[in-house]
Formats: C-alpha cells, structure tokens, sequence
C-alpha cells in the first residue's frame, strides 16, 4: 500500500481534497485510527463502538459490522454536494487536522454492498447514492493506497 501525504492548509482546501476523492472509492478516518489500521493490518469494523463515532452510533453499517465506504465514482456534483452534508468527509473539526483516505483497489468494488440492501436488517443511518458497505473487515491487501492530509 503506498502513502502519500499532502498539506492543505491553505487555498481552497475543500477543491483540493475533492479532487483527489473524485472517481474514487475510499474509507476515511482520523489519523490515531489510522494508526490503529496499520498495526491490526485491516480496516476493522466499529459494531462495538471501540474507535469512537465519526459519523454516527445508528449507522447502518456499524451495526450490520460493516466498514463503512464513500464511492464517489461517476457522481455529479449534486450528488456529491448531498452527501457531504450528511456527512462531510472533509471536514477537520470530524476528522482531526490529519485526515486519512484509504482507496479501495478496483478488484474488490464488486465486494461492496449498498445499505438500503440490510437497511431492513439494520435499521439505521446511511448516506444515500454514496456510501457503500463491505462486510466485516478490510484487508490493507485491499487497499491500494492511502492519502494523509494536513488541514
């Protein structure tokens, strides 16, 4: 997995990022958990609440023991626009002054499932037109790279 690490502090940060997330599937966490992903060498599930909640503790994917993606291939940017208010995967009062993106390797997309699928199952909250699940862990096998970034 390669890491590559850019410092956006100032400008349009919110372009610059974008820019990067565009045409992209990717997990994104803080940087201590980050931390956590590299030395269990797997994005792991958050159903037990042990990571904290970014998001939200009635996600959908955390209680279906889901990690939990944003694919941001082939959206408008209405779309996109939508989800970032459900949550913005930008923003550094979330994530910290270090945000990690993770990007998941094209081979596995098919992997990911959409959570209007288990919502029945596991009633909760979800971003709809980008968020998509993986079941259980994430191998970093599975990840192709990984984007640090200093806001």
């Amino acid at each position: 997995m390669k890491l590559k690490e850019y410092d956006f502090r100032d400008g349009d940060i919110r372009k610059k990022i974008l820019d990067l997330l565009r045409g992209k599937v990717f997990h994104v966490t803080k940087y201590s958990a980050y931390q956590s992903i590299l030395k269990s060498d797997a994005i792991e599930t958050n159903v037990d609440g042990r990571f904290g909640y970014t998001y939200s503790m009635s996600s959908t994917g955390r209680k279906a023991d889901c990690v939990c993606f944003f694919d941001l291939r082939n959206k408008t940017q209405k779309v996109i626009d939508r989800s970032i208010n459900g949550l913005d995967f930008m923003d550094s009062r979330i994530f910290g002054e270090k945000i990690v993106y993770l990007f998941l390797v094209s081979d596995f997309h098919e992997e990911l499932i959409s959570p209007r699928k288990i919502q029945a199952t596991f009633p909760g909250r979800y971003i709809p037109d980008v968020e998509m699940l993986h079941e259980g862990f994430v191998p970093l096998r599975k990840i192709e790279k990984s984007i640090v970034v200093y806001v």
